[in-house]
């Protein structure tokens, strides 16, 4: 399951919104294997929806760059972190793009494809 998340910094609203669509989501795919988290707003929403259910924080604080690569689990799902395939900075940074490659490949390996 690939999750991504925008913010629009004038709505205040926007990060819950995208959590309690997040949540409902992830109730429809009970059987997933692999989560990707792209962008700091679905890492956001995970945490949120973990801390909700009595859990710790799925995702630590910090760069992306820091945390990917890391072993995250959430209800026996595994996690990836990474970045949002979108805005400026996407076409500028060619690392990004080749961080996302590879984060995205790891997901696909591990869930069978």
């Amino acid at each position: 399951m690939l999750v991504t998340g925008w913010l629009n910094t004038n709505r205040t609203n926007d990060t819950g919104l995208f959590r309690v669509s997040l949540e409902k989501k992830l109730a429809l795919f009970p059987n997933a294997r692999v989560l990707m988290l792209m962008g700091d707003v679905a890492i956001k929403a995970l945490n949120f929806i973990a801390r909700r259910a009595g859990q710790k924080r799925v995702i630590p604080a910090g760069s992306t760059y820091k945390i990917r690569g890391q072993k995250y689990s959430f209800n026996g799902i595994r996690v990836f972190p990474s970045y949002l395939q979108a805005g400026p900075s996407f076409f500028i940074e060619k690392s990004k793009r080749r961080m996302i490659t590879e984060d995205i490949a790891a997901a696909l390996r591990l869930a069978g494809a």
